[in-house]
């Protein structure tokens, strides 16, 4: 098992990791907010993106599933991380940014204006109107993290993209140097075990992630980053509970996975970018509708949502 060492923050007295290792420890993904119109609301975004720093997250990430990144053009896209930029700037907390697109060539400008924006690192997932072969991959990831010139996390997320990268690909890329991390999303434990088990088997010289809720609480111990939306808006609970697992505290581990569990659950009803727009408007943060076609959430489940969140400790 690999885990990063904590050490105490004294500001904020919540787990932080030691080694400032690319995309390791609890990964934050808020919602890109919208405003009444429709366009990206940048004073909201800034809180967003603050609220998970504060509370005790290693790293933000913008622009993911989360952040709607596939539902902005490339102006949206770097209006949103110039201004996260700037919204972290003096915390020490690193911003990542998202920058999956159908072709190369959007991905690898992409790439180049969320680093010239400030971006510490970029994720890129194999997206693709026709699922993308191995032989399309392993070039498309390179060529991003050429133009990137910074940390790239692999975010293999079969469900979305309809391609399942292998470990002969993330063997290759991670040789050549084109990536520093791989996000996985597991379709549940025995698959999530059975995977970390091939990324570790294979002596992968990265770090490796789990993205899945309903996994980190339960499954996700042995895994070098926490992957979440529901961890920028929840930070303070993600991050008490990622300490607890890390040292080895199964009494306090389980303490804040009951807490998280019935809003995990509950979001689990709802569609992915819906439910962190209504589990915002629960938490108090107006991040509005997401971007049609994709539609709110019912008032009935921001509701539900706010009375759950008012069981989770604030520390």
């Amino acid at each position: 098992m690999q885990q990063n060492p904590q050490q105490e923050d004294p500001q904020r007295g919540v787990a932080r990791s030691a080694t400032p290792r690319p995309f390791t420890g609890l990964v934050a993904y808020p919602p890109t907010p919208f405003d009444a119109s429709g366009a990206v609301d940048t004073a909201t975004l800034r809180e967003l993106v603050t609220r998970p720093a504060e509370g005790g997250a290693d790293a933000v990430a913008v622009l993911g599933t989360s952040g709607s990144g596939v539902y902005l053009d490339a102006g949206e896209r770097r209006t949103v991380v110039q201004h996260a930029v700037r919204a972290l700037r003096g915390t020490g907390v690193p911003l990542h940014a998202a920058v999956s697109a159908l072709s190369t060539r959007d991905a690898v400008a992409a790439a180049r204006d969320a680093v010239d924006a400030g971006a510490d690192g970029v994720l890129v997932s194999p997206v693709g109107y026709v699922p993308l072969t191995d032989e399309e991959v392993v070039p498309h990831v390179a060529a991003v993290a050429a133009a990137a010139g910074v940390p790239v996390c692999f975010y293999n997320n079969p469900t979305t993209t309809r391609y399942d990268v292998t470990l002969p690909v993330l063997r290759e890329l991670a040789a050549s140097g084109a990536m520093a991390a791989v996000k996985d999303t597991a379709t549940g434990p025995e698959p999530w075990r059975e995977r970390l088990a091939g990324y570790r088997d294979a002596g992968l010289p990265c770090a490796v992630g789990l993205s899945r809720d309903v996994l980190l609480l339960g499954a996700g111990s042995a895994a070098d980053a926490w992957h979440s939306g529901v961890a920028a808006l929840l930070p303070t609970a993600y991050v008490r509970l990622r300490a607890a697992v890390v040292a080895g505290d199964g009494p306090g581990a389980e303490r804040w996975a009951g807490f998280l569990r019935p809003v995990v659950e509950e979001l689990a009803r709802l569609r992915p970018i819906t439910g962190l727009h209504a589990l915002a408007a629960a938490v108090g943060v107006p991040a509005g509708a997401p971007r049609e076609p994709l539609r709110p959430a019912p008032d009935e489940a921001v509701r539900r949502l706010r009375e759950l969140v008012a069981a989770v400790p604030a520390r």
